[in-house]
């Protein structure tokens, strides 16, 4: 019976409503994928060339934005929807086997590398030269051709990705209600506590300021010596990563409510979902997207007022843009979508094959 439940419940979902009753979910989850069939959940990344990239179970498939096929990559083992592309446009991805892959822009293999059991629902990032991929409790700096350069000790779980400032300083939250800033060779620069445990990537500003949410039910403005410059309420835990928009105001989200925080901590704006929210966005053009768990899909003008409202399946990716705007994303309906900037439907896809 529990293996029927996981079939129909989407991975987000379980993380954003258990992760608290269940500290060990996460392993629970790799032996459900070991053991069953789970249902499919696709998580798009776009390459620089409009290329769509995502996983189902063994295999890597790289689509044109028409949704049709142009390669496919099977690998050994289970792989995470979470991708992502380096400057070369290689394409780097977690096996459920402790390793990881690297494949090169026609889909051939370029490496695979056998590692610690990296998180297969915490993001991978590249960035400069540089993987960064989190264990249970350590997140990992690892070179282009798959060696490790160094590890980072954080002694509680990973459940965000790192982002990077500037000088390459590395920023990580963690459920042990630390904030981490690591020097680029691996060193600690400074620790920041909060009162709640902290899930999604901080964000930066333009002008170096971290911003992090945590469960404590605040947003944290911290320059970079660590020290903290101003926090806003959000009155409940924040779990969906934040947007620092062109104008530097910073989108946050909790429960129900999506706030635009200005540069000096105060509130601009205000929007009530009737749903809890699960992913928002900001599009090139300034419009924002929010995604809620009772499947309202929202779109709103920069000054927070509605544009559009649709109902669709429960979205469960992260929204990633394309040409014209359209929108691509996974639902636990097992489907890809891509949608107009309007709201309609330009096509749906369930096997890449």
């Amino acid at each position: 019976m529990a293996n029927s439940i996981l079939t129909f419940i989407s991975f987000l979902n379980i993380i954003l409503i258990m992760k608290k009753i269940f500290p060990a979910l996460p392993i629970i989850l790799f032996l459900s994928l070991h053991g069953c069939t789970i249902f499919i959940h696709y998580y798009p990344v776009m390459g620089r060339d409009g290329i769509i990239y995502v996983t189902k179970e063994k295999n890597l498939y790289a689509l044109y934005s028409d949704k049709t096929l142009k390669w496919k990559y099977s690998a050994l083992s289970h792989l995470s929807p979470y991708l992502v592309i380096g400057d070369d446009n290689t394409i780097y991805v977690v096996g459920l086997k402790d390793d990881m892959y690297a494949i090169n822009p026609d889909g051939t293999l370029k490496w695979r590398k056998e590692h610690q059991p990296f998180k297969w629902y915490v993001p991978i990032v590249v960035y400069d030269t540089t993987i960064y991929a989190a264990s249970s409790r350590n997140l990992y700096a690892v070179n282009l051709d798959g060696s490790i350069r160094w590890k980072f000790l954080i002694k509680d779980y990973l459940e965000s990705s790192a982002v990077f400032d500037n000088n390459g300083t590395v920023y990580i939250g963690s459920r042990n209600k630390n904030l981490y800033a690591i020097n680029p060779d691996g060193s600690k620069k400074w620790i920041f506590s909060t009162h709640g445990s902290i899930h999604p990537s901080p964000a930066i500003g333009s002008d170096g300021t971290i911003y992090v949410g945590s469960c404590d039910g605040y947003l944290y403005a911290i320059d970079p010596d660590g020290t903290e410059k101003w926090k806003f309420p959000t009155k409940a835990c924040v779990l969906a990563p934040l947007v620092v928009g062109k104008n530097g105001t910073v989108y946050v989200a909790s429960s129900k409510n999506l706030y635009a925080i200005g540069l000096d901590g105060k509130q601009e704006w205000r929007f009530k979902t009737k749903g809890e929210i699960l992913h928002f966005s900001q599009s090139r053009s300034g419009t924002i997207y929010v995604t809620t768990y009772n499947r309202k899909f929202y779109a709103l003008y920069p000054d927070g007022t509605l544009k559009w409202v649709i109902i669709t399946n429960r979205i469960s990716s992260p929204l990633v843009f394309g040409k014209y705007g359209t929108i691509y994303m996974g639902c636990n309906d097992g489907y890809l979508y891509a949608i107009y900037p309007d709201g309609k439907l330009k096509w749906k896809l369930s096997n890449p094959e």
